[in-house]
């Protein structure tokens, strides 16, 4: 494993903060090849507001090119990788004293469809193997086009699954 870390925060003493990080790693096998589901380089950009009651954060998260380990099949090396997350939130203090408080999040704003890991989820009912979750565990595309029973649930898989007039249930 080689590589480097660059990292950094601001805080301008006016509310906003913002932070900053890169990685670039070079985790290779015996043959030369980057590990299976060790990500090349990736970063994330931030930043936050806080006023005295309130305050909001947003964050955009990079993730490069990832490798699958070799998948039975026949589908060999995949490449999952190489996506951007954006998530954002805010919070309001009730009271004067910062105890109490309510907040929000918003998670994959924009709904990007990634995967985190590929080849490690189910095999479905003929012994075919799933392709990987779509940001959510327990739902998958099987090789034969079915969808995981999750799916009918949960929207980007219904999505990702060809289901889009879909109502829940």
């Amino acid at each position: 494993v080689r590589g480097f870390e660059l990292s950094g925060t601001a805080d301008f003493g006016n509310g906003f903060t913002a932070i900053a990080s890169y990685t670039d790693s070079t985790s290779e096998d015996a043959a030369g090849a980057q590990l299976a589901r060790v990500p090349r380089s990736y970063g994330k950009v931030g930043a936050s507001y806080d006023a005295d009651q309130w305050g909001v954060d947003g964050n955009l998260l990079w993730v490069g090119e990832v490798n699958s380990t070799n998948l039975p099949g026949g589908f060999g090396i995949q490449n999952y990788g190489d996506y951007m997350v954006v998530d954002v939130a805010a919070h309001f203090f009730f009271d004067a004293d910062h105890k109490h408080k309510i907040a929000a999040r918003v998670e994959n704003l924009f709904g990007e469809e990634y995967r985190t890991a590929l080849g490690v989820g189910s095999v479905d009912g003929t012994g075919t193997p799933s392709s990987a979750p779509i940001s959510r565990p327990g739902c998958w595309r099987a090789a034969s086009g079915r969808c995981s029973p999750g799916c009918a649930r949960w929207w980007p898989c219904t999505r990702a699954c060809g289901r889009r007039n879909w109502s829940p249930r």
